[in-house]
Formats: C-alpha cells, sequence, structure tokens
C-alpha cells in the first residue's frame, strides 16, 4: 500500500530514462493518459517542430534528449549516428548533442510532459499529411474512451481509409454522431476518422507491443455511420444506391448519407461519375458531388436536369433541402462552426444554399471588390434560380456582399423578397473595426504583420497555392481594403423587406440611411462573433430570420 508507482520514459540510446512521472494514488476521473513527467537530473528535454524550434505548450513536438547520459553513438553505423545524434541547437558548447527520439510529445499547462506517439506513424493521406498521434490524443480526450490506435489501411487498391480502433470504450455505437462531430470541432475534416472499429481488446506482439498488422478490417455496413438507415424511394435514387455501393464497397447506404462521411474522396469522385453517366445516361461535374454530397439530393438535381455548368457552381458549395419547389434561400459567406447543424436549426422548407469564400482551393483570390466579388456570386446564384424573387441574408462582410448583389439584381429588373443582414461591416471600416473581420483586426496590430505576412502571400501566390493556414488573414486583408472603398447606393425599387440584426455597441447609422430609414433593426447586446453562438443565434436572431422566410412583410 507505500509503495510508490513511477511512470519512467526513456530510449536506450539515453541509458533508458529520461523522464519520470510519480504517478499520484488517486487520478482524477477526466484524466485520459499518465504524463511521462519532467527530465531527471543532468538530462534535458526539449520538444521542437521539424525546424528545431520549440514549440508552446498543447502542440506536439519531437523529443529531443541532451545531457549526461547519452550514448556516443551506433557501434559501427556513422550514417545513423550522424542521423540521430545532431548538434546541439541551443548549446554554444560545439561537443554537445541531441539525441533525436522519433517520439512526439506535447507540455501540459502543468509543465509536465504528455507522450503522444511515434514520428514514423505519420502517414500521407490524399495528399495531406497526417500524425496518427494527434488524432489518438484527441480521441483520449472524448469521455468514454480507453485505448484509442489510428491507422490508414488500404483494404481495396488504391483506396486509403483513416480508420479507429476503440478498445476497453464506454462509447456506445449510437453515439459516433456526437462524436464525429467533436472531432471536426478540433481537427481538419482530413483528420476525421471514416470508421470507427469497437474491439474488446488490441492485438498485442509476443512481446506485448500492438500488433498494428493484425488490427481487423472495418465491417462495411453503415453502423459506423452518422446518418439513420432511410432507403431509396425512387427508381433514380436506387439506381444512385446501387452505384455507391460499387463505389465505396459498402452494403447498406441510405439516401441521406454523406458521400465522404463514408469514405468518399477526390479519386472517387471521376469513378462515381463515370458510373452514373453509364447508368443513368447524364454526364455530370464532379463539383456537383461537393454540391450535392446524399444522393437524395443528387437525385433531385438529376431528375429536374438543371444544367449547372461546372466552373459557375464553385462558389455555391453546401446545398440544403434542395428538393423545396419555394424559392431558396441564398447566404453569405459561413456561420462559423457547425454550419451544417445551424442551417438545420432553421426548420424551413425553403431551400437553403451556402457561398463560400474564394480561395479554399489555393489560388489567390480573382476578385477584390465588393461589386466584383458581389457578380461573381450572383452567376451562380441566377444559374440556380434564373427568375426570382430571391431571400438573400449575410453576416458580417457577407451581408455586405448580399446588398450588393440584391442592388445587381434589381438593376437586372429582380425582385428581392427579403434582404437579412446580420451585423454587416460598417461602410468605409477600417483594421480597427470590429466587423470588418476580428481575426484581421488582431494581426494589423502586429508590425510583422505588416511587413512580413504580405511578402509571404506574394510567395504562396508565385508557388500557385495559398496554404490553407493562411488563407484566413490573406483573404481579410482583401476584404479590409475592399470595404474601405465601398460606397453602397441606395437601394433601387425591388427590395421588398429589409431586416437588420447588429449588436449593440455597433453603430448602424449609415447604413440605416443607406436604406432611407426604411428597414427594420433588432438589436442584440453580444459581440460581433457572439452572433454565432448560442444563446444569441437559435434564440434571437434565427427566430427573426424563421418568421421573415416564412411571411417577409
Amino acid at each position: 500500500p507505500d509503495s510508490q508507482i513511477i511512470n519512467g520514459y526513456g530510449p536506450t540510446e539515453s541509458t533508458t530514462f529520461a523522464c519520470c512521472y510519480p504517478i499520484p494514488k488517486t487520478i482524477a476521473s477526466d484524466v485520459t493518459s499518465i504524463p511521462i513527467g519532467r527530465p531527471i537530473a543532468n538530462t534535458q528535454i526539449y520538444l521542437l517542430d521539424k525546424h528545431l524550434q520549440p514549440v508552446p505548450i498543447g502542440v506536439s513536438g519531437e523529443i529531443h534528449i541532451g545531457g549526461d547520459g547519452l550514448a556516443r553513438g551506433y557501434l559501427n553505423r556513422p550514417e545513423l549516428t550522424a542521423e540521430k545524434f545532431i548538434a546541439h541547437p541551443f548549446c554554444e558548447d560545439s561537443g554537445s548533442r541531441l539525441y533525436k527520439t522519433g517520439d512526439l510529445a506535447r507540455y501540459q499547462p502543468d509543465g509536465t510532459i504528455e507522450f503522444l506517439g511515434r514520428i514514423d506513424h505519420q502517414v500521407k493521406l490524399r495528399g495531406f499529411r497526417i500524425e496518427l498521434g494527434e488524432i489518438e490524443a484527441v480521441l483520449e480526450t472524448y469521455p468514454g474512451i480507453n485505448t484509442v490506435v489510428a491507422i490508414v489501411r488500404e483494404d481495396q487498391p488504391g483506396d486509403k481509409r483513416l480508420i479507429a480502433y476503440l478498445a476497453h470504450s464506454q462509447l456506445e455505437q449510437s453515439n459516433i454522431d456526437a462524436l464525429r462531430l467533436f472531432l471536426k470541432e478540433k481537427l481538419p475534416d482530413y483528420m476525421v476518422p471514416s470508421a470507427f472499429v469497437f474491439l474488446d481488446e488490441l492485438p498485442l506482439t509476443p512481446s506485448g507491443k500492438l500488433d498494428r498488422k493484425a488490427l481487423p478490417a472495418p465491417d462495411q455496413t453503415r453502423s459506423d455511420f452518422e446518418q439513420a438507415y432511410v432507403a431509396p424511394s425512387s427508381p433514380i435514387e436506387e439506381v444512385l444506391v446501387t452505384i455507391w455501393r460499387e463505389v465505396l464497397n459498402i452494403d447498406r447506404i441510405g439516401v441521406h448519407d454523406n458521400f465522404f462521411e463514408l469514405g468518399g474522396h477526390s479519386l472517387l469522385i471521376l469513378v462515381l461519375c463515370t458510373k452514373i453517366e453509364a447508368k443513368i445516361g447524364k454526364s455530370i461535374p464532379m463539383s456537383w458531388v461537393f454540391q450535392f454530397p446524399t444522393i437524395s439530393q443528387l437525385a433531385v438535381i438529376l431528375k429536374q436536369d438543371i444544367h449547372i455548368k461546372d466552373q459557375k457552381i464553385g462558389p455555391v458549395v453546401t446545398a440544403f433541402q434542395i428538393d423545396s419547389t419555394l424559392p431558396p434561400l441564398f447566404w453569405g459567406m459561413g456561420l462559423g462552426k457547425d454550419e451544417s447543424m445551424k442551417i438545420k436549426n432553421l426548420n424551413s422548407n425553403r431551400s437553403f444554399f451556402l457561398l463560400r469564400h474564394q480561395s479554399l482551393d489555393g489560388n489567390a483570390a480573382k476578385h477584390i471588390t465588393i461589386p466584383d466579388m458581389a457578380s461573381y456570386y450572383l452567376q451562380s446564384i441566377l444559374q440556380i434560380n434564373p427568375d426570382g424573387p430571391y431571400y438573400l441574408g449575410g453576416f458580417s462582410v457577407g451581408g455586405v456582399i448580399m446588398y450588393e448583389i440584391a442592388c445587381q439584381l434589381c438593376r437586372q429588373g429582380k425582385k428581392v423578397e427579403l434582404l437579412f443582414l446580420v451585423d454587416p461591416s460598417s461602410i468605409g471600416c477600417d483594421e480597427n473595426e470590429e466587423g470588418c473581420t476580428t481575426f484581421a483586426k488582431a494581426c494589423m496590430n502586429f508590425a510583422s504583420e505588416r511587413i512580413l505576412f504580405p511578402l509571404i502571400v506574394k510567395l504562396s501566390v508565385y508557388l500557385g497555392k495559398i496554404p490553407l493556414s493562411l488563407h484566413w488573414r490573406y483573404l481579410s486583408r482583401i476584404y479590409i481594403t475592399a470595404i474601405k472603398c465601398y460606397q453602397p447606393e441606395h437601394p433601387l425599387e425591388g427590395i421588398e423587406n429589409t431586416i437588420m440584426v447588429h449588436t449593440k455597441n455597433r453603430k448602424m447609422q449609415d447604413w440605416i440611411g443607406v436604406f432611407n430609414g426604411k428597414i427594420n433593426t433588432h438589436s442584440i447586446d453580444c459581440n460581433h462573433l457572439g452572433l454565432l453562438n448560442d444563446p444569441f443565434y437559435n434564440t434571437i436572431w434565427l427566430n427573426i430570420l424563421k418568421q421573415a422566410i416564412k411571411n417577409p412583410e
């Protein structure tokens, strides 16, 4: 009873032990892993990125070990010694070295170190480099998950899938829906497993280590997937279900299942489109699968035979309830996290099209003024709803763009039944204006951002791709300049009903002046980004939008 258990970490290259953590006699119920603690005497631990720079708290880095315990190297293997025992980047002594362990870890807030896994478990999946240890670490923070392993499998030649194995788990299959939503908040989409396999225990080698080769292939049934099964109800849906089964190698597929959440990816889209053309006789652009990722959505489009050009449907990447006969609602540019769930909360029988930002494909933005952006999105709107009437709405800079779209529609003699603006960016705002973009405001406060960031963007554009990590900062600067230069005209005849929801501290007099006072305004006591979250979203302005959609004044 009086024994002290210690968790020891260290490779043979550092005389076996480098870190120790005395395990307390009682452990909190929410603890998901035991740290490896802190370095022992005469030993240094560094968590470094690929550039040999220290990582901040909570970010994974490779463990590098220094100190008196290091081995001299590998016997008769000078090349491997030079690769693993590197010059100490933080010590002036020319003879000091660090050992690159190949292990991933991160600092916890109390300074202890949490072991995450091996770097050699890094994989490349459809062009993305993925640290499997990072996925496992996030999964282990989810309640009810005890032991987890993430791997990439290729059970069908050329079809790699990310699979998570859960052992000794208190989680049930019915909770997979919530687990996926949790992971999408923490990880990019390409790091969310396409299937989850429940095991009583993980297979081990005779030496007691995980036997990854013995992990079973996922059962290709729909038990792993998010949506409740809904059977096809029309001949075209039955044909599409048959095609999806062949392409995805899944036995039971419902009409509301998402192609990408079932394991589909860009390479399989080409196969899918080819089979659809062969069996239905209609050639469809690949972008339709991104635009309409469920069988029910795609079936409606195919039945109606809507001829949307591939290059013009680009900005409209998400559609909901597209089988409605009512004029759709177009929204720009986004609703923050969990957009699909928020849109479903509308509970409307009206179709909903969500317009996306430029440059999500990594290319430079082609449209940098508000009128040009509006004209760009208007092409897609007219393809989907050529005659009107039009229901338009938008948040922040999206509200400004949707206003200009409304004006351009009016100049074409079209009728805008509803224009719903949520905290639109102030007319002529600058980088200190909250509504321009909170992120942009923060970025512009740093002198280095004013100098270095434009150079990084120019280099990215020159090389042909803007990294996704730079996308928002890059685009926010375009928006700031565009809004500063934009001079909205007074609305033309044709906008029937205008509603504006804004935060209490924002000055909306300029916008109200644009409409000559003919606008219904609603003030909410929160900040700009708070409008996207509960309780302000669901209980306040969403209800105003619901009512306006049902019965615009």
